[in-house]
């Protein structure tokens, strides 16, 4: 057998030795959580409808309601609301129940505004979260609201998102 077969015998080897040294750690770790804990899935027996004037005028209040309902046979916690990418053209006036606390965190793609809650939601019930806003700019604001739970108030057992669209289009008087 030629010398140079034998060479690349083994740069094969190393090649592959090399990718999954790269990879393993990077891939395994998602798989198991994936496996052992329903990361960022949705929730079965948990539904969320957004509820918010599809058309206003510049200076108008208006209220964007986020209806969360639990028709498990468990309470479940919510964690956060987040309202990305709609919000460009709005201030929030007030929110009820108000949140423990908010945050900001903005990236070239989104502009993500996270209202922490950590309400438990109890079994066969629905609760309402309201934000009342004020339009600042017309314009066609679109962009969504991502609900993010933990099935188990006391511990983690699993955190999951629902995600649904809004969209308000605003005009000049």
């Amino acid at each position: 057998m030629a010398w140079y077969l034998k060479v690349w015998k083994h740069k094969k080897a190393i090649l592959i030795g090399c990718a999954a040294a790269v990879l393993l750690p990077v891939v395994l770790p998602v798989i198991i959580l994936q496996l052992f804990f329903p990361i960022l899935n949705e929730m079965e027996g948990v539904s969320v409808s957004v509820n918010a004037q599809s058309d206003v005028i510049v200076g108008d209040t208006f209220v964007l309601a986020v209806d969360i309902k639990n028709t498990r046979e468990k309470k479940f916690l919510l964690r956060d609301i987040d309202i990305v990418n709609y919000l460009a053209g709005f201030t929030i006036i007030s929110i009820e129940p108000a949140p423990k606390s908010k945050g900001h965190m903005t990236t070239s793609f989104h502009d993500n505004q996270i209202h922490t809650f950590k309400v438990p939601i109890p079994a066969e019930e629905t609760k309402t979260f309201t934000f009342k806003l004020r339009a600042e700019t017309a314009g066609t604001f679109r962009g969504t609201i991502e609900v993010y739970g933990d099935v188990n108030v006391d511990g983690f057992g699993g955190m999951w998102v629902i995600k649904t669209m809004v969209q308000t289009v605003v005009e000049n008087k």
